[in-house]
């Protein structure tokens, strides 16, 4: 009985070390990386380019990782907006929809000397905002929640780069 719940204890304390999304155990440390314009599957216009310059943002004030042009860096991060989509997520007494869910779903790698050292597929994000109102306020308040979601995506893919760099 003990011997199981130590098992347990030990499978629970082990599944929950760090949030990476990795693919492949670096043996060399990334110091230098150039982020490559996120491809863009969806319909919502420049979706890639707010990606690609939000996880720049997060760069610049990184003291891990640098940000650098192609020619310098020694790596690369490319990646892809895969699906942007909304789901209602509440409704008023009249049966309108009030909230509204973002889920953003982006696939990333890191490459370096010509290797997959990082990857994150399918990684999912989302944010709610208000959906209520005239249309053109409810579509502003979905632009923001993409980029709120699209930032905290970015968090995501840099928090994995340092972990990369720590290695």
């Amino acid at each position: 009985m003990k011997k199981s719940y130590f098992l347990l204890i030990l499978f629970i304390s082990l599944s929950g070390c760090g949030y990476s999304f990795l693919s492949e155990v670096n043996t060399s440390p990334v110091k230098t990386v150039w982020v490559k314009t996120f491809v863009n599957r969806t319909a919502e216009p420049d979706a890639g380019k707010i990606m690609t310059q939000l996880i720049n943002n997060r760069l610049i004030s990184n003291k891990k990782i640098t940000l650098q042009n192609r020619n310098t860096a020694e790596s690369i991060l490319s990646g892809t907006i895969d699906a942007i989509r909304t789901t209602h997520i509440a409704f008023d007494k009249n049966g309108r929809t009030a909230r509204d869910r973002i889920l953003l779903t982006v696939s990333f790698k890191l490459i370096s000397n010509g290797k997959v050292i990082r990857k994150g597929d399918n990684m999912i994000e989302f944010e709610d905002y208000d959906a209520s109102g005239p249309p053109s306020e409810a579509n502003n308040n979905k632009l923001k929640a993409i980029r709120k979601a699209a930032d905290k995506m970015a968090g995501d893919i840099i928090r994995s780069e340092e972990h990369t760099s720590e290695l």
